[in-house]
């Protein structure tokens, strides 16, 4: 009456193709790449500005002042662009500041870093992530100390 299918090699047929299909990282963001990772500065005031290879849309994130984690809100900072009735401003925040640097968002590529003078002999680090999404990159901006 009905004849007996063998449902095996069709199975072990699934189980091979989906293996191979999920080579993508489908829903993975892609985060900025920079050159490098940390930045080091002599003891003088310094304006640069550090690009990234590739343009895509990110936010700061994670921000460090001397290995101490600091909220964003904490220091002085601009936003631009907020939605109307959006909960808060982070993901818009361009620039931030504290009594001895500046970090600025120029565009998706590009983030101008002003160091002020480093007058004493200890260095100072300050550090953030530029995020997206479920992905991002570390950023460490090291300044020397005065000699």
């Amino acid at each position: 009456m009905f004849k007996k299918v063998n449902i095996f090699p069709f199975l072990l047929s699934l189980v091979v193709i989906s293996l191979f299909a999920c080579e993508k990282k489908e829903g993975y963001a892609e985060p900025p790449v920079f050159d490098k990772s940390k930045f080091v500065f002599d003891a003088d005031a310094k304006d640069t500005v550090l690009n990234t290879k590739n343009n895509v849309h990110w936010w700061f994130s994670d921000i460090s002042i001397n290995k101490k984690v600091v909220f964003i809100t904490e220091l002085k900072y601009a936003s631009k662009n907020v939605p109307a009735g959006a909960d808060n401003d982070w993901a818009h925040i361009y620039k931030f500041e504290n009594d001895w640097f500046i970090i600025e968002k120029l565009d998706n590529r590009k983030i101008k870093v002003s160091l002020k003078a480093n007058p004493d002999a200890a260095a100072r680090e300050m550090s953030f992530g530029a995020t997206v999404g479920n992905a991002g990159a570390g950023i460490t901006i090291l300044q020397a100390g005065k000699k």
